[in-house]
């Protein structure tokens, strides 16, 4: 498989509460006694939605002047000029969302991805938006309980 642009390929994620369909490329009921199906390789490609922008932009900055003053040995000072290039580096790594990810889709499911099965709270990783079909919404997949896992209990 050919490393993507931007982001990476996950693989071996399991999918409780639900399966992926290969040829409707969206969520269906499970098959009859599987409680984990394989899910195809998930493509997490980075993007900052409009709505986190700044607090993010406020992270990477405030990373980016910690690290400033580790290099320049710690002392104050030391110019504006060298902060001014850091905020053009933050800037570019903050490229937008593309549309298609910006829009609210009613059909898409917040799938949680966690850990394993104990689905604690320190065990969830991220949200994973996940097609759903028209008969069957992502309410039904949240009260399913849908949900991926890095490391299934086989």
């Amino acid at each position: 498989m050919t490393p993507p642009e931007s982001g990476c390929y996950v693989a071996g994620l399991k999918l409780e509460g639900a399966r992926w369909d290969l040829s409707t490329e969206c969520l269906a009921e499970g098959l009859p006694r599987r409680v984990y199906e394989a899910v195809p390789p998930v493509w997490f490609r980075p993007c900052i939605l409009p709505d986190a922008a700044k607090e993010v932009q406020a992270v990477l900055q405030a990373k980016h002047l910690e690290a400033s003053r580790e290099d320049s040995g710690g002392g104050g000072g030391g110019g504006g000029g060298g902060s001014r290039g850091g905020n053009e580096r933050v800037d570019a790594l903050l490229a937008p969302a593309p549309p298609s990810v910006q829009e609210r889709n009613p059909l898409m499911y917040e799938c949680p991805l966690y850990l394993n099965s104990k689905r604690g709270r320190a065990g969830h990783i991220i949200d994973v938006r996940l097609r759903a079909s028209e008969d069957l919404g992502p309410s039904h997949w949240a009260c399913r309980g849908a949900a991926l896992l890095c490391e299934a209990d086989e």
